[in-house]
């Protein structure tokens, strides 16, 4: 505000995965993985609303999952905070709807980041193999016959084409919405 005058555009981009079954997930487990996911997306909207009201214009867009559109196993904390960030989106876009403020997230599947591509998740989706790799991990991906035009999971700049294209709706018609970025299917496991 102080630089520019104005907030725009909201990304809200929050996001941390642990593995672990329902029965297994601690407590701290739990509340890091929602304080992050959920209520971080939470508070970073709540922070721009008034700015972006006053100019009767803005932008949000906040990451869920595909993970949330299809759910899977040992990510059940990840995948209720990413539900959450829907249900979060869908709501503040008829609160503000009147303010030339539109509120959309985004789903994408599994990224090549950091989040996807670590030795926890190397070792959930090969549990035969001791300590694998990522060529190992990648094989793997490969075998489970999921993806789209060879592809078995997306590049960030995937995503951001998604993102671009929901915050430059200059005439703000797109509100309330989940754009699945999935590689056509359901995720991997995690996205």
């Amino acid at each position: 505000m102080e630089e520019f005058g104005r907030i725009d555009i909201l990304l809200a981009n929050h996001g941390i995965v642990d593995f672990s079954t329902v029965e297994e997930t601690t407590d701290e487990a739990w509340t890091t993985i929602v304080d992050t996911n959920l209520t971080g997306v939470f508070k970073a909207i709540r922070a721009v609303l008034p700015h972006m009201r006053q100019a009767r214009y803005g932008r949000i867009v906040a990451t869920s999952s595909m993970g949330a559109r299809n759910t899977s196993p040992n990510l059940a904390h990840y995948i209720a905070a990413k539900w959450g960030v829907i249900g979060l989106v869908k709501s503040c876009a008829l609160e503000v709807r009147d303010f030339g403020i539109t509120v959309n997230a985004i789903a994408p599947g599994a990224v090549n980041t950091d989040l996807f591509f670590n030795q926890p998740t190397y070792n959930i989706f090969c549990p035969d193999i001791e300590n694998p790799t990522v060529e190992d991990f990648e094989r793997r991906m490969r075998d489970t016959g999921k993806g789209l035009n060879g592809r078995a999971y997306l590049e960030p700049e995937h995503v951001s084409r998604a993102v671009m294209y929901l915050v430059t709706d200059d005439d703000g018609v797109i509100t309330g919405q989940v754009m699945e970025i999935g590689l056509g299917g359901p995720a991997l496991g995690i996205g």
